[in-house]
């Protein structure tokens, strides 16, 4: 089991140097939010990594002319070896059911948007990846604590958080058993 992130997404693509292999499982885990004005729109939007909706629980697909049409509009995605990925607010987990990740292409990240999209202030979401290979199980979510802020942006940026998973691998705390940072090794 492997800790990627955080990483923080307020704007175009984000390299997660994060590489699958055969059989591996991806749980992202996001928070936070976005604030951004799109072209044509009268105010900006704050919105969660779940974007925009027509109702509550109806997500809005974007159009022709974003970065994803058909995924919903100024949310979350991941980009794998050409394949768009929905992704949102709090744990997602790769491949769905019925799918399988491709093997070697890097997982970017980044803001179903139109490319002239502005985005304002130092928000955005933050987001951890927990990487289980073949055979290792996938981690359940079990509450939500504050991180340490790794990202390099001055200013609020709606709270840097990851989730404690159940079944958390000793390789990702510490001696005291509290979450390490994405660079650092147990040594267990």
């Amino acid at each position: 089991m492997d800790l990627f992130g955080p990483f923080l997404v307020n704007g175009r693509a984000i390299s997660t140097g994060l590489q699958p292999q055969a059989g591996d499982k991806l749980s992202v885990l996001t928070t936070g939010e976005l604030t951004a004005l799109v072209p044509g729109s009268p105010a900006p939007d704050s919105v969660t990594a779940d974007g925009l909706s027509t109702a509550p629980g109806a997500p809005d697909p974007a159009p022709a002319g974003w970065l994803d049409p058909g995924l919903t509009k100024l949310s979350l995605v991941g980009h794998l070896d050409g394949q768009s990925v929905q992704l949102g607010n709090s744990l997602t987990v790769l491949p769905k059911p019925g799918q399988a990740l491709p093997v070697g292409a890097e997982l970017k990240l980044d803001v179903n948007a139109p490319a002239l999209t502005d985005y304002e202030g130092d928000d955005g979401w933050s987001v951890y990846i927990v990487r289980t290979g073949a055979g290792e199980a996938v981690p359940t979510l079990r509450d939500w604590v504050f991180f340490e802020d790794l990202t390099p942006v001055t200013g609020n940026v709606g709270g840097i958080a990851a989730a404690v998973l159940g079944q958390l691998d000793s390789r990702l705390l510490d001696h005291g058993g509290n979450p390490l940072r994405a660079t650092e090794s147990s040594d267990h």
